[in-house]
């Protein structure tokens, strides 16, 4: 079960990102696909990195294992209920849509879609409108939203974790979805190290022991990277110290600063920039998880 499995495949231009179907490609090389009918290749590594430098909404497809666009009618003052046709085995973790629909104001046409609710794989949607001296209660509008999935059957509690802090920044909890995305990266190297221990035979009871003996963030990250050294194909040391550098600087000292010194609230800017620079991390864990795979 890989992190990194988008259903698109994020192609960035200058006027944004286009993101075309992974079946429009086939698989040239280890994370390379080359588009079919043609001699364009796309690193996919490289292809979401770029991409989750250009909003929210992209950090969010990037992470997703399915999506699904959906053409929805709103009506103000009703909540709508959206039953999500996920694949078995997936879970809804985010819902993207308009922040605002506005058409002639004297006429009320001027409403705010929210989340209201996500229960399993139903979305529930409530619509309110701005005051006006025309009640709009009752008026519907026709608009789009993005559904986001990923693999939840199994999933290991850290995932669990990872996902709710998306599901946190989709919704602008910038503070929860900081310190929930500190957590799961944290619950990762854990996660690692005993896989680790287990395909080495450790016994189960030392397994646990080790791994709850370690407390700090520093020595967990270390004993993840001397792993990555030894099994990882190409592993950049420095460049993944200067990874680590940038986690710590745009995720884990924001986190500490929320959670101890109840400093300023943080922006959705900071939750954004604090998800792109987890993804070097992430990426790499990933890749480790796939080798320790039995």
């Amino acid at each position: 079960m890989h992190l990194f499995n988008p259903s698109h495949i994020p192609i960035c231009h200058s006027g944004g990102v286009t993101r075309l179907q992974k079946n429009e490609f086939h698989q040239f090389s280890s994370g390379i696909f080359e588009k079919k009918g043609t001699a364009e290749k796309v690193e996919l590594y490289a292809a979401i990195k770029q991409a989750m430098t250009q909003s929210i909404d992209q950090v969010l497809f990037n992470f997703s294992h399915w999506t699904w666009m959906a053409p929805i009618q709103l009506t103000v003052g009703n909540i709508l209920r959206v039953s999500v046709p996920a694949p078995i085995g997936h879970a809804v973790f985010a819902v993207s849509m308009p922040t605002a629909i506005i058409g002639n104001m004297d006429k009320g046409e001027h409403c705010f879609p929210s989340l209201f609710l996500i229960d399993e794989n139903n979305v529930l949607i409530g619509t309110t409108a701005h005051q006006v001296d025309n009640n709009p209660i009752g008026k519907t509008f026709d608009t789009t939203i993005n559904i986001f999935c990923y693999e939840s059957e199994g999933a290991p509690g850290w995932r669990k974790v990872l996902y709710s802090s998306l599901s946190n920044l989709s919704q602008g909890n910038a503070n929860t979805a900081v310190l929930l995305l500190a957590t799961a990266v944290e619950l990762y190297a854990d996660y690692l190290f005993a896989k680790d221990l287990e395909q080495k035979g450790v016994a189960q009871t030392e397994v646990e022991h080790r791994v709850s003996e370690v407390r700090l963030w520093r020595p967990k990250v270390a004993r993840v990277t001397n792993i990555l050294e030894v099994l990882l194909p190409g592993f950049d040391k420095s460049a993944f110290a200067e990874a680590l550098g940038e986690f710590m600087e745009k995720v884990r000292n924001p986190r500490n600063a929320y959670v101890h010194r109840h400093s300023k609230d943080l922006t959705k800017a900071e939750a954004h920039e604090a998800f792109y620079a987890a993804f070097e991390l992430l990426w790499k864990y990933d890749q480790l998880d796939s080798i320790l795979d039995p």
